[in-house]
């Protein structure tokens, strides 16, 4: 019986590794902004939103961001920007 272990792979090229280490940076600075986006809108600490916020993906971070708004703005401008 052989191994069941799992193998990932890791392409060799180095300019496709930066590009995706590029890519993967620049999607957690969405996120962390996405965060502080949210610390502004509730009024908390760094602290307090960024524990708040800890295990949310981008999708729900968006969803929480929207909420917010509609409920600090309304139908406002500031809102619909």
């Amino acid at each position: 019986m052989g191994s069941k272990m799992l193998m990932f792979y890791v392409p060799e090229n180095q300019e496709l590794l930066a590009a995706l280490g590029e890519v993967t940076l620049r999607h957690e600075h969405l996120n962390h902004i996405l965060k502080m986006t949210i610390k502004s809108l509730t009024d908390l600490t760094i602290a307090e939103a960024l524990d708040a916020t800890q295990y949310e993906g981008t999708r729900q971070l968006r969803e929480w961001i929207r909420k917010l708004a509609r409920k600090r703005f309304g139908a406002s401008d500031a809102h619909l920007k």
